[in-house]
């Protein structure tokens, strides 16, 4: 199994060329090179949540808990107007999550259990999108370009840690190797089926998926990459 500085290395790594290409093929305009790079970045780290007291558990249930306390506290200002109030509301909110749903979530999980699998990279991704069209009401195609990086670098860890089981020179596996690009986790069926259920549910909420279609089936975005892909007047010509 690779570890977290390769994970983060290779993740920024593949992120990076990847928002470059897009924005190269005319994808995603400079604007949004740097969410897709910092969205591929950031899913090339989300299958080790499931790993008690991981770096990455520990920046996501941080920023998580931040996040759900300051909604908590503007949904309360409708009723509270003091400040010692609210604040009282975000600190329950904040120790709510980060202590609380995080020990139900560091019990009930399992490191290489099904989080490292194809169903919870495909949910993530679609999760990603759902959220940026209809929350923050970005367009559908920008929204599916977000949640397509996302599970670019979802499906970057699984493969480097299937590639970390191989032994490459003695030509073997470890025990590890296919625990991470799979469909269903063996030692747990309930693990299994929360996945699908999981991915099922983000399903309904996705948007409108043609104008993402036609754009990566369109030859012109491929064949502007080609065009591009190496300099016509020269290296670095101004």
């Amino acid at each position: 199994m690779a570890d977290f500085n390769t994970h983060l290395s290779v993740g920024i790594a593949v992120s990076g060329v990847c928002a470059s290409a897009a924005m190269v093929a005319g994808l995603a305009d400079r604007a949004e090179v740097l969410p897709c790079f910092l969205l591929g970045a950031i899913g090339g780290l989300l299958p080790d949540v499931d790993a008690d007291y991981s770096t990455p558990l520990q920046i996501a249930f941080t920023l998580f808990s931040i996040v759900i306390a300051f909604l908590l506290m503007f949904a309360a200002a409708i009723h509270f107007t003091s400040l010692a109030e609210l604040l009282l509301v975000w600190l329950a909110g904040y120790l709510a999550i980060r202590w609380g749903v995080f020990q139900l979530f560091t019990r009930h999980t399992t490191h290489r259990g099904m989080i490292h699998s194809l169903p919870v990279a495909a949910a993530s991704g679609i999760f990603t999108a759902a959220i940026a069209y209809w929350l923050f009401e970005l367009p559908s195609l920008k929204a599916w370009l977000y949640g397509a990086f996302v599970t670019l670098g979802f499906l970057t860890h699984l493969l480097l840690d299937e590639i970390s089981a191989i032994n490459l020179f003695g030509i073997r596996s470890r025990r590890s190797f296919g625990s991470a690009m799979k469909l269903w986790y063996r030692n747990s069926w309930r693990a299994t089926l929360a996945a699908y259920i999981a991915l099922a549910i983000t399903l309904p909420l996705a948007p409108p998926i043609h104008d993402f279609r036609d754009a990566i089936l369109d030859l012109s975005p491929r064949a502007m990459l080609e065009d591009k892909l190496f300099p016509e007047g020269g290296w670095f010509a101004i």
